[in-house]
């Protein structure tokens, strides 16, 4: 499994490493792992973005995101119990799956929802882009074996997505587990933080290059 879907391997290095650190430059550690932009790479949408990260499916969960992606890009419907939604205005995508409509012979009230954005830099040489994922059962949010938040750099000049860490500001506090929710609209990335003693909402802000909680 190459470093690329990282998301997917070792979520918890990137719950546990992202401390915010300066403002540049951002750090590209596996430059070999690169992915090419070759649908229009000079103005690339989320559309183009997706199309890239999904193209090499490696293991079980990217697949199925393949999968549900090939779909809509030939406009065809969702497979059962897959709900796609694109927002290209907003840079913008959601993909859920309902595993008690798609395998009701299996129910176990579990859904999983897979969410990918991107971000204007403020040097307006690079767009960074958000791909995220999360587990729902009985309408809890709980750590899943695949859930996970990661981030590319696409670099305006070159056409790379690269992968980048130390993005967002760690959650100094008690938790049980931490899931986030990218925004369809606006900038900024709700974080639910779970405690022994229930949930906690907080916010993290966009400053043109990194996250940092809302104060």
């Amino acid at each position: 499994m190459k470093i690329k879907h990282f998301l997917f391997v070792s979520a918890a290095f990137v719950l546990t490493s992202v401390a915010a650190v300066a403002q540049e430059p951002y750090e590209v550690e596996y430059p070999e792992y690169d992915i090419i932009v070759t649908t229009n790479p000079t103005s690339p949408s989320i559309v183009d973005f997706i199309t890239a990260l999904v193209a090499e499916p490696e293991d079980e969960f990217v697949g199925m995101l393949n999968d549900a992606w090939q779909l809509y890009l030939t406009g065809q419907p969702a497979a059962k119990g897959g709900t796609m939604l694109v927002d290209k205005k907003n840079g913008f995508m959601s993909y859920t799956l309902d595993y008690d409509e798609a395998y009701p012979e299996d129910a176990h009230g579990l859904m999983t929802r897979v969410e990918m954005c991107y971000w204007n830099c403020a040097d307006g040489k690079h767009k960074l882009v958000a791909q995220n994922a999360m587990t729902i059962e009985d309408g809890i949010y709980i750590y899943g074996q695949f859930d996970g938040i990661a981030f590319y750099l696409y670099d305006m000049e070159t056409h790379r997505l690269s992968p980048v860490y130390n993005i967002i500001e760690d959650y100094e506090g008690d938790y049980e587990n931490i899931t986030y929710e990218l925004p369809q609209k606006g900038k900024n990335i709700k974080v639910r933080v779970q405690t022994s003693s229930g949930v906690i909402n907080k916010w993290l802000v966009w400053d043109g290059y990194r996250f940092k909680f809302e104060k």
